[in-house]
């Protein structure tokens, strides 16, 4: 048996439902989403008696109830290590998306140890306007990264430039035969 809500007692239940908002915000919305000239998020279909204001199906409350919560939770201010994600991809900023910022470009120093330590790298990104300090090592580790990855999204793109051929250097060549191994270097 389907029950049915009237104006009030569904704005009453969204009241309840959905936190942040009065039973007068319900009766006032349930009344908008009622005309025909606006357009509509959710279309919450209802049904008029003669004499009555809308009548709502309990479950199709329910499930705008649900989806004003879920709308809602967009509008949330998050914080902690959800805030620092949003940030790092630039979610909801200009240039910013959820495979990440559009690289601007940055710039790497040699930097003097403040203290007479060893020297480090610096490594400055322009937008958003970030600073890091990295030893040699991480400097190094960091570009080899770089530049895997690179080589990698090349290959997956077909535009890799074609690997070097093998260098080979001649061990014995005679008469009979000639033997030749692969140079290897040190990277």
């Amino acid at each position: 048996m389907t029950t049915f809500l009237d104006t009030k007692a569904a704005a009453d239940f969204l009241h309840e439902q959905v936190p942040g908002e009065t039973e007068k915000y319900w009766l006032a919305r349930l009344n908008n989403m009622r005309r025909t000239d606006r357009p509509q998020t959710f279309n919450l279909q209802f049904a008029k008696i003669e004499g009555k204001s809308g009548l709502y199906d309990q479950k199709d409350v329910a499930a705008y109830s649900e989806f004003e919560k879920l709308r809602r939770i967009g509008r949330t201010k998050l914080s902690g290590r959800a805030a620092q994600a949003m940030q790092a991809f630039g979610i909801g900023e200009p240039g910013g998306g959820s495979f990440g910022r559009k690289w601007v470009g940055a710039r790497a120093h040699v930097v003097p140890s403040p203290d007479g330590g060893p020297v480090f790298v610096q490594f400055f990104i322009h937008e958003p306007m970030l600073a890091f300090a990295m030893s040699a090592g991480q400097a190094i580790t960091l570009g080899k990264e770089l530049v895997e990855m690179g080589r990698a999204a090349q290959r997956f793109n077909g535009d890799a430039p074609p690997l070097p051929a093998p260098e080979f250097e001649v061990v014995t060549d005679n008469d009979n035969m000639r033997v030749s191994r692969k140079v290897t270097r040190d990277a």
